[in-house]
Protein backbone atom coordinates (compact mmCIF):
# COMPACT_ATOMS: atom_id res chain seq x y z
CA UNK A 1 0.00 0.00 0.00
CA UNK A 2 2.80 2.39 0.84
CA UNK A 3 4.32 1.99 -2.63
CA UNK A 4 1.01 2.91 -4.27
CA UNK A 5 0.68 6.07 -2.19
CA UNK A 6 4.23 7.07 -3.08
CA UNK A 7 3.66 6.50 -6.82
CA UNK A 8 0.31 8.21 -7.32
CA UNK A 9 -1.51 11.21 -6.00
CA UNK A 10 -4.52 10.21 -3.95
CA UNK A 11 -7.62 12.27 -4.60
CA UNK A 12 -8.78 12.68 -1.00
CA UNK A 13 -12.16 14.14 -2.04
CA UNK A 14 -12.80 11.15 -4.29
CA UNK A 15 -11.82 8.69 -1.54
CA UNK A 16 -13.99 10.52 0.99
CA UNK A 17 -16.97 10.28 -1.38
CA UNK A 18 -16.31 6.55 -1.90
CA UNK A 19 -16.07 5.89 1.84
CA UNK A 20 -19.30 7.80 2.51
CA UNK A 21 -21.05 5.69 -0.14
CA UNK A 22 -19.99 2.37 1.37
CA UNK A 23 -22.58 0.31 3.16
CA UNK A 24 -22.49 0.09 6.95
CA UNK A 25 -20.12 -2.59 8.34
CA UNK A 26 -23.08 -4.43 9.86
CA UNK A 27 -24.78 -4.61 6.47
CA UNK A 28 -21.57 -5.75 4.78
CA UNK A 29 -21.26 -8.59 7.30
CA UNK A 30 -24.90 -9.58 6.76
CA UNK A 31 -24.42 -9.52 2.97
CA UNK A 32 -21.32 -11.66 3.29
CA UNK A 33 -23.22 -14.27 5.32
CA UNK A 34 -26.09 -14.15 2.81
CA UNK A 35 -23.75 -14.75 -0.13
CA UNK A 36 -22.01 -17.63 1.69
CA UNK A 37 -25.33 -19.46 1.53
CA UNK A 38 -24.96 -19.62 -2.26
CA UNK A 39 -21.37 -20.87 -2.09
CA UNK A 40 -22.20 -24.47 -1.19
CA UNK A 41 -22.90 -26.59 -4.28
CA UNK A 42 -25.50 -28.70 -2.45
CA UNK A 43 -27.44 -25.63 -1.34
CA UNK A 44 -27.19 -24.13 -4.81
CA UNK A 45 -28.55 -27.34 -6.32
CA UNK A 46 -31.48 -27.19 -3.88
CA UNK A 47 -32.12 -23.58 -4.88
CA UNK A 48 -32.07 -24.53 -8.55
CA UNK A 49 -34.76 -27.15 -7.92
CA UNK A 50 -36.88 -24.52 -6.17
CA UNK A 51 -36.80 -22.32 -9.27
CA UNK A 52 -39.54 -24.63 -10.58
CA UNK A 53 -41.81 -23.82 -7.64
CA UNK A 54 -42.59 -25.16 -4.20
CA UNK A 55 -41.40 -28.66 -3.30
CA UNK A 56 -41.61 -30.83 -0.22
CA UNK A 57 -38.42 -32.22 1.33
CA UNK A 58 -38.97 -35.67 -0.23
CA UNK A 59 -39.20 -34.14 -3.70
CA UNK A 60 -36.08 -32.05 -3.11
CA UNK A 61 -34.19 -35.13 -1.86
CA UNK A 62 -35.19 -37.07 -4.96
CA UNK A 63 -34.26 -34.21 -7.30
CA UNK A 64 -30.82 -33.52 -5.79
CA UNK A 65 -29.93 -37.08 -4.80
CA UNK A 66 -29.27 -36.33 -1.14
CA UNK A 67 -30.56 -37.74 2.11
CA UNK A 68 -33.42 -36.13 4.01
CA UNK A 69 -31.20 -35.10 6.95
CA UNK A 70 -28.71 -33.43 4.59
CA UNK A 71 -31.43 -31.56 2.67
CA UNK A 72 -33.16 -30.51 5.91
CA UNK A 73 -29.85 -29.16 7.23
CA UNK A 74 -29.32 -27.08 4.08
CA UNK A 75 -32.92 -25.84 4.15
CA UNK A 76 -32.46 -24.66 7.75
CA UNK A 77 -29.40 -22.67 6.71
CA UNK A 78 -31.24 -21.20 3.73
CA UNK A 79 -34.22 -20.29 5.92
CA UNK A 80 -31.96 -18.57 8.45
CA UNK A 81 -30.77 -16.25 5.67
CA UNK A 82 -34.36 -15.72 4.43
CA UNK A 83 -33.48 -17.28 1.07
CA UNK A 84 -36.21 -19.92 1.29
CA UNK A 85 -39.45 -20.06 3.21
CA UNK A 86 -42.03 -22.76 3.79
CA UNK A 87 -45.72 -23.33 4.23
CA UNK A 88 -47.66 -26.27 5.58
CA UNK A 89 -49.90 -28.12 3.15
CA UNK A 90 -51.67 -30.76 5.16
CA UNK A 91 -48.99 -33.05 6.56
CA UNK A 92 -46.35 -31.79 4.13
CA UNK A 93 -44.02 -28.83 4.42
CA UNK A 94 -43.48 -27.13 1.08
CA UNK A 95 -40.34 -25.06 0.57
CA UNK A 96 -40.05 -22.23 -1.93
CA UNK A 97 -37.76 -19.31 -2.79
CA UNK A 98 -38.48 -16.41 -0.48
CA UNK A 99 -38.86 -13.76 -3.20
CA UNK A 100 -38.11 -12.82 -6.79
CA UNK A 101 -34.74 -11.31 -5.81
CA UNK A 102 -33.45 -14.77 -4.96
CA UNK A 103 -34.51 -16.12 -8.34
CA UNK A 104 -32.84 -13.12 -10.02
CA UNK A 105 -29.57 -13.75 -8.15
CA UNK A 106 -29.54 -17.41 -9.21
CA UNK A 107 -30.43 -16.71 -12.84
CA UNK A 108 -27.93 -13.83 -13.13
CA UNK A 109 -25.20 -16.02 -11.65
CA UNK A 110 -25.71 -18.71 -14.26
CA UNK A 111 -26.11 -16.15 -17.05
CA UNK A 112 -22.76 -14.69 -15.99
CA UNK A 113 -20.85 -17.97 -15.89
CA UNK A 114 -22.25 -19.02 -19.27
CA UNK A 115 -21.05 -15.84 -21.02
Amino acid sequence: MDNCVEKCAVDKVKIERIVKGLEEDRDIIMASEFLKSFSDSSRLKILLTLLTGGLCVCEICEAVGQSQPAVSHHLRQLRSQRIVDFRKEGRNTVYFLNDAHIEDIIRMTFDHIKE
